[in-house]
């Protein structure tokens, strides 16, 4: 959904998904869809149920919990990347460096190339990088008005933290050359 990927009118876009998911069931694409909308949200706690319902429990078999989940190789390249982006955010580094791998992989043995898998190719190693380096990864930026909304409510949190009251500060005692406190 391109209104997803924008992050753009999310709640438009949210909806929109929703429709498609009743009419035609739960289909990994279109729960992808409606976990970056969650992402772009902010909702990283959804989008992260969303995205295991999508994702088997163990991806080195065909999962054994739920017969709705797809086979790890049944998995479009950019779920994988979603869940990593996701699951980084939620400070889970060990899982997203699992899931960007396997972004990683798949896109690798796309036989088409597009935009999508371009991107992977292009990104992904960026992120394994980073988190093995210890930095930052380029993860994909969270809408635009929930980033600017973020940043507005740090900046007025870190306003409103002013030093505590004079009365409850330690005052220090000095000597005066004299010998005198002061």
């Amino acid at each position: 959904c391109s209104l997803a990927e924008a992050g753009v009118r999310l709640k438009r876009a949210e909806k929109l998904i929703r429709r498609a998911l009743q009419a035609e069931g739960p289909q990994s694409a279109a729960a992808d869809t409606l976990a970056w909308v969650y992402y772009k949200q902010g909702r990283l706690g959804e989008a992260a149920e969303v995205l295991l319902t999508i994702l088997p429990d163990d991806d080195t078999a065909r999962p054994k919990t739920r017969s709705d989940r797809n086979a790890p190789d049944d998995i479009h390249p950019v779920i994988w990347d979603h869940a990593g982006d996701t699951f980084y955010r939620l400070g889970w580094a060990k899982r997203a460096v699992h899931y960007w791998t396997r972004a990683l992989q798949g896109a690798r043995a796309e036989t088409k190339s597009n935009r999508e898998t371009r991107h992977i190719l292009t990104n992904t190693p960026l992120k394994l990088q980073a988190v093995k380096d210890k930095k930052l990864p380029p993860v994909a930026p969270l809408g635009k008005k929930v980033e600017s909304s973020i940043k507005k409510n740090l900046k007025e949190f870190y306003q409103r933290q002013a030093p505590p009251p004079a009365s409850t500060q330690p005052t220090i005692q000095r000597k005066a050359p004299n010998g005198r406190t002061q």
